[in-house]
């Protein structure tokens, strides 16, 4: 779902280049939104994994997807249905991403066997 909505979203945004610059210019154009999205993704992994916080990585994976949902939105017809059909994806993308770091994220660290039969270890 997460490469669906990132591919989605890539295509309006290469249709929205087309209106104003040329086709070869126009397929990398996306990349102008998505390649801030990608690095701060890999971030937010790396930070999740590490148990870190990623505070600016989200900030900008929050502009990137704002800015994907604004640029979409804003060449549909003035049709209500037009513009959830083409904003919801960066949304998706967004919302499965977050799914997806929480797989690697625990508040707590990982838990041992021997650690909960034993008892509380005796100094």
């Amino acid at each position: 779902m997460l490469s669906w909505s990132i591919s989605y979203s890539y295509n309006q945004l290469h249709g929205i280049a087309l209106l104003v610059v040329s086709e070869r210019l126009a397929r990398w154009w996306p990349l102008t939104v998505y390649g801030p999205w990608l690095v701060a993704g890999l971030s937010i992994l790396r930070a999740s994994v590490q148990h870190r916080a990623a505070r600016r990585s989200w900030a900008v994976m929050l502009l990137a997807s704002g800015t994907a949902v604004a640029l979409c939105i804003g060449q549909t017809p003035g049709s209500v249905l037009a513009m959830v059909v083409v904003g919801v994806p960066p949304i998706t993308a967004l919302v499965c991403f977050r799914e997806l770091v929480g797989q690697f994220s625990s508040r707590h660290g990982p838990r041992h066997a021997a650690d909960t039969v034993g008892g509380p270890k005796q100094p």
